[in-house]
């Protein structure tokens, strides 16, 4: 059955032959370009996750200067509001002094019109006094004999 003759290492010998041609010819380049593939899709997968971490650094960064610019703006509002409601108390209290020396004003006006009006009061008071003195002392005895009403 078996025959060990020199066709059967011919064989053997070609076998390892095309073996070997198909090593180089198939497997190695197969073999090559399947570990480059390999690697290249490393390469992208650590480009993904080191561009992940970058956007999620980012991400942070810009999450941190929102918040810092919120907070600048609230500060810069209530710093306004401040400085508003200082101005308007300043207003108030300059319309509260000018209405004050107006009042004053016119108080000291008012007595002093008050005080004008009691002397030119008093001088007619005394004229009129005077007045009524003379007639009624001069116009007594000439109108006791008459005794009747005078127009």
């Amino acid at each position: 059955m078996l025959n060990l003759n020199l066709t059967l290492f011919v064989q053997m010998g070609l076998f390892l032959l095309f073996a070997v041609l198909l090593n180089q010819v198939f497997f190695k380049p197969v073999t090559r370009v399947l570990e480059e593939r390999k690697e290249h899709v490393d390469r992208q997968a650590a480009a993904a996750t080191d561009a992940l971490k970058q956007a999620q650094e980012l991400q942070a960064d810009y999450d941190a200067k929102l918040k810092g610019a919120h907070s600048q703006a609230q500060e810069a509002i209530q710093a306004a509001i401040g400085e508003a409601d200082r101005k308007r108390q300043a207003l108030i209290d300059a319309v509260k002094l000018d209405i004050a020396n107006e009042v004053e004003s016119a108080r000291a006006s008012i007595q002093s019109e008050r005080a004008q009006a009691l002397n030119t009061l008093q001088g007619e008071v005394g004229s009129f006094s005077e007045a009524i003195k003379r007639k009624v002392l001069s116009g007594s005895p000439a109108h006791s004999g008459a005794g009747g009403n005078q127009a």
